[in-house]
């Protein structure tokens, strides 16, 4: 097994040959004249190959269901987050916590020396989605306050999201590994010849 942790709301899902592969790739495209644009192909092949993995657990965020444990009254996270154009008058609609969950999924990818790996994380702007959807994960349920007023607490229950985040990841992580490294050994085949022919 890879490394995992689930700290950050991240999972980290190559393995160690992998992780060395991707720092020698980005070490030997640094000495290449056109490393801006390879670098750019490469990511882009490598979020392909991830690409199933992160579309299903955008989905598992979609899918969440959340049930109300009684007392509370208000507007939605929708509602709140929506925004008034001053010119237009028109509202801009905000998004809901499964929408912004969804948005916030994303592929990161790291080829420095202490730090290298492909990750998929909750990677919201808003932290609170991110600190939300990770609490979803653990437990299944969020305490949130009333919007505005912070001395009232509420209880919302999301049957079966507990471990949705890591739970959908585990299911793709033989294949997503798998080509990940087909990914990666097609790039140091093709990094290597273009470097020989710079020599």
């Amino acid at each position: 097994m890879g490394r995992q942790s689930p700290r950050g709301g991240q999972l980290v899902y190559i393995e160690e040959d992998s992780v060395k592969k991707l720092q020698a790739l980005g070490a030997a495209i640094k000495t290449l004249g056109d490393r801006k644009e390879l670098t750019k192909q490469l990511n882009k092949d490598i979020r392909k190959a991830a690409d199933p993995m992160l579309q299903d657990m955008k989905q598992a965020a979609r899918d969440l269901h959340f049930e109300s444990q009684g007392g509370r009254s208000g507007t939605s996270r929708t509602k709140r987050t929506s925004t008034k154009n001053v010119k237009t008058g028109n509202i801009r609609k905000g998004k809901g916590l499964r929408d912004a969950l969804a948005q916030g999924i994303r592929v990161q990818i790291d080829k420095s020396k202490n730090s290298a790996g492909i990750r998929i994380r909750m990677a919201s702007k808003d932290a609170d989605v991110n600190r939300l959807g990770s609490v979803l994960n653990r437990k299944g349920e969020i305490r949130h306050p009333l919007f505005g007023n912070m001395d009232n607490w509420y209880l919302t229950k999301a049957p079966g999201s507990q471990n949705w985040f890591y739970g959908t990841a585990q299911k793709h992580l033989p294949a997503t590994r798998k080509a990940i490294e087909r990914t990666l050994d097609e790039w140091s085949a093709k990094v290597a010849a273009e470097v020989k022919k710079s020599a």
